[in-house]
């Protein structure tokens, strides 16, 4: 099991580095995202360094989800207003 922060503290729009996840077909990982004001937060993966980014899920208040893992993953912080925002990611 990896865990990851893949935050600081989101106060601004922001978009992390790529994290390389340990894939492998049908895993998982449980995301947690924290909110304090209100934000978007999107969890975005690709299958390949050469194809688009897609958005797999999108939190605007605190909360998990489950998802299926792609190759590469990032975070995007968007329209973060009056706090932050910060994400944790556990592979499985």
């Amino acid at each position: 099991m990896l865990m990851a922060s893949l935050s600081g503290h989101y106060n601004t729009d922001y978009q992390t580095e790529i994290y390389e996840t340990n894939y492998y077909p049908q895993q998982t990982a449980t995301v947690q995202c924290y909110i304090a004001g209100t934000a978007n937060v999107e969890i975005q993966m690709r299958s390949q360094e050469d194809a688009p980014w897609l958005t797999v899920h999108t939190f605007t208040a605190s909360g998990g989800q489950e998802i299926r893992l792609m190759p590469q993953l990032r975070v995007e912080a968007n329209s973060v207003l009056g706090g932050d925002a910060k994400v944790w990611l556990v592979e499985r």
